[in-house]
């Protein structure tokens, strides 16, 4: 089984993308935080990429079929992150991670997609994480609909590189993957739909009984159709460049304007940390996964 796998993340910005509009809205991030994101989040997708591979290779010799079983296929919500969290696991001897985490969130009880800590021993390297993920299940469907007939599925076709950022933030309605997750993000907050439309302290910084430095990461995946003649030309050994794939800087629609309509934010997601995967198997079928640092909770007393 042919499969391909490449990396991404926009951790060297080129100079032409920080425009003063940007710089003005500029997250604030703690080095700290931004640098154990670098650190730890490329070792993770690589692990994640890999233990996807195996799973589709070797399930043609569990269940004795001709294809094998393809995850961007096969899974939905749920299952994406518990693939993520073995992983993690495995590759991540002292992790600790659990799964449909109850915490609250604004004033009432919700469940967190995951929490992760690594090296939870390690106070100048701990990196712990909460993730919420949001994947495209009509694209998903869609793919296994059509499997046998990919010209039915133009919509998810990907032609070139560059088209990646249309799969991730364009559509008629504005309502987009990575829309959605940041006004979740905002309403889990409790920012969403006050005069600051905006924060970056993680909802579950006074999460009573685990208060303690961490991030808020969310994984948007998008299961897409790759065309023969979309070529991975890559200058580092698997891996492609941010700009390559988002071209343009992208706003995402949060806010409502007077007529109820979202309306693009000032905030841009270029200056987000952020990290990913593409893959594909041999007939183009494949997935985007973009991971994005949302939020971050910095103790007062460290």
């Amino acid at each position: 089984m042919s499969i391909m796998m490449r990396f991404f993340d926009n951790f060297e910005k080129q100079e032409t993308q920080k425009t003063q509009e940007t710089q003005k809205n500029k997250q604030k991030f703690s080095l700290a935080n931004e640098e154990l994101f670098k650190e730890h989040m490329p070792k993770i997708l690589e692990s994640w990429g890999a233990y996807l591979k195996a799973y589709a290779d070797k399930s043609k010799t569990i269940f004795s079929t001709k294809e094998p079983e393809l995850p961007w296929l096969k899974f939905d919500e749920p299952t994406w992150v518990s693939s993520l969290a073995i992983a993690i696991a495995k590759n991540h001897m002292d992790a600790i991670l659990v799964e449909e985490l109850p915490v609250r969130k604004r004033s009432s009880l919700g469940n967190a997609d995951m929490w992760c800590c690594l090296n939870p021993t390690e106070e100048n390297n701990r990196f712990s994480f909460y993730l919420e993920a949001k994947s495209s299940s009509w694209a998903r469907r869609q793919l296994f609909k059509h499997r046998n007939n990919p010209n039915e599925i133009e919509l998810l076709r990907i032609r070139q590189l560059k088209e990646v950022h249309n799969q991730i933030a364009n559509d008629e309605k504005k309502d987009t993957l990575l829309s959605r997750v940041f006004r979740d993000y905002q309403k889990s907050a409790g920012k969403l739909g006050t005069q600051r439309n905006y924060t970056t302290t993680s909802p579950h910084k006074k999460e009573s009984g685990r208060e303690h430095d961490h991030v808020f990461l969310t994984m948007i995946i998008k299961p897409v159709l790759w065309d023969e003649e979309c070529l991975w030309d890559t200058e580092q050994e698997n891996k492609v460049k941010f700009s390559a794939l988002f071209e343009k800087e992208i706003r995402p629609h949060i806010k409502r304007n007077e007529s109820g309509n979202i309306k693009p934010s000032t905030r841009n997601f270029y200056n987000y940390p952020s990290a990913g995967i593409i893959m594909r198997d041999k007939k183009g079928f494949g997935f985007i996964a973009l991971v994005l640092m949302l939020g971050e909770a910095k103790q007062d007393n460290r």
